[in-house]
C-alpha cells in the first residue's frame, strides 16, 4: 500500500487488490489496514474470496504481489500465478527465495520491508511485457512438469523419512515396504 502511490505516479489507473483474510495469530490486521489506508486511491480489500472466484481473480491480474516480511512455509499464491500465468514480484525472504529455487521457479524479488524497491520491480514488471511473459512462461512450465504422482511421492518420502528417524530398524523396513506398495499401486 505504501508502494501504490509511487506506482500511480507512472501507472496513474494502477489498483492494488489485497485478497485473503488475516493470518490467524495476526487477527484484525486487515480491517486495520482497510481502515488506514481507505482513503488511498486505488487501494480494494476484498476479504476472503470464494474458491470458484479465485480464478477470475487471478486471470483479471497484472502481477501477483508476496511483500511478505515472514512466512510459515510455501505460499499458495505463489501457486496459483503460476498456474493462471500471473508474474510473481515478492519480498527475498528465506522461505520464498527457497520456494523459488526448490521448484525452479523465476520471480522478481525485492528486499522486505522496502516499499520503494518493491515500487520500483513492480514497475520493472508491469512497464515492460517481456519480463512478466517471461516470468510467467518459465513458471507455467515448471509448475506444468509437477504431476499429481510426483507430488505424492515425495510426500511420502517425506513421511517415510521423517517417521523413519524415530524408528526401529523393523518399524522402518515397514514403512518402506509400504511406500513401496503404494508407490506400486500407480500413484
Amino acid at each position: 500500500m505504501e508502494a501504490l502511490p509511487n506506482i500511480r505516479r507512472s501507472l496513474p489507473a494502477a489498483q492494488l487488490w489485497v485478497a485473503g483474510g488475516d493470518h490467524p495469530k495476526a487477527r484484525g490486521y486487515l480491517q486495520d489496514c482497510a481502515a488506514r489506508y481507505r482513503d488511498v486511491p486505488g487501494v480494494h480489500f476484498l476479504g476472503y474470496v470464494a474458491e470458484e472466484y479465485v480464478a477470475g481473480l487471478f486471470r483479471r491480474a497484472s502481477v501477483a504481489v508476496l511483500p511478505y516480511n515472514s512466512s510459515a512455509g510455501s505460499s499458495g499464491v505463489v501457486h496459483l500465478a503460476c498456474e493462471h500465468q500471473v508474474p510473481i514480484v515478492a519480498a527475498d525472504i528465506p522461505d520464498l527465495r527457497e520456494l523459488a529455487e526448490f521448484e525452479n521457479l523465476h520471480v522478481a524479488f525485492f528486499p522486505a520491508n522496502d516499499p520503494q524497491a518493491l515500487a520500483s520491480e513492480l514497475l520493472r514488471v508491469l512497464v515492460d511485457d517481456s519480463i512478466g511473459k517471461s516470468l510467467t512462461e518459465h513458471n507455467l512450465r515448471s509448475v506444468s512438469k509437477l504431476t499429481l504422482r510426483e507430488i505424492v511421492a515425495d510426500y511420502l518420502r517425506t513421511f517415510a523419512h521423517t517417521a523413519s528417524r524415530g524408528l526401529s530398524s523393523h518399524d522402518r523396513i515397514q514403512t518402506e515396504n509400504t511406500h513401496s506398495e503404494v508407490a506400486a499401486s500407480g500413484l
